[in-house]
């Protein structure tokens, strides 16, 4: 069959098999775009998360690392805390309900996550054996997205009088 005569062949395809090849193309195209728009809000949606979770993990490590440091713990409220560093230089967290600050500058510089900070001292173990144990509790928030991390922190201070440097225990 020669190529004149495919193009002077009259036979195509009817207008009902053209209006179900269009239905049935924008029907997957329909499909395709709202599987790309629902992955979409589920991907920032799940980054939203994953950002307050870092930014309450980097605060609370950063604090706990400067309480682990302390030479000495001066002041401790539920809102702040005092720490005298290994250089004898004052370290100062504070939380005033909107941002938590290190010798104020704010810890952390996203405005969309509010963070916020608990600190309390297990008062009967300082009592019993002579020992500090902070007790550590950052929350952040963003929008309904909300994340915890909490830790109990020995300073530095408080480690060397439980053991001497063989590792071994002082009664």
């Amino acid at each position: 069959m020669s190529i004149y005569k495919i193009f002077k062949s009259e036979h195509g395809f009817t207008i009902q098999e053209l209006m179900v090849v269009l239905i049935v193309g924008s029907l997957l195209i329909g499909f395709t775009f709202s599987l790309f728009l629902f992955s979409n809000k589920m991907m920032f949606s799940w980054q939203r998360k994953s950002d307050v979770q870092q930014t309450v993990c980097r605060v609370t490590q950063t604090i706990a690392s400067d309480i682990m440091k302390a030479k000495e713990i001066k002041e401790i409220t539920e809102t702040s805390i005092i720490l005298i560093g290994k250089n004898e230089n004052q370290i100062h967290y504070s939380f005033d309900g909107k941002y938590i600050y290190r010798n104020n500058d704010i810890v952390y510089s996203d405005d969309n996550i509010q963070v916020s900070m608990k600190i309390s001292e297990d008062i009967k173990l300082r009592e019993e054996k002579n020992v500090s144990l902070i007790h550590l509790q950052v929350t952040g928030q963003l929008k309904s997205i909300n994340y915890q991390s909490e830790t109990d922190v020995m300073p530095l201070i408080s480690s060397k009088e439980i053991f001497d440097r063989s590792g071994e225990k002082v009664n």
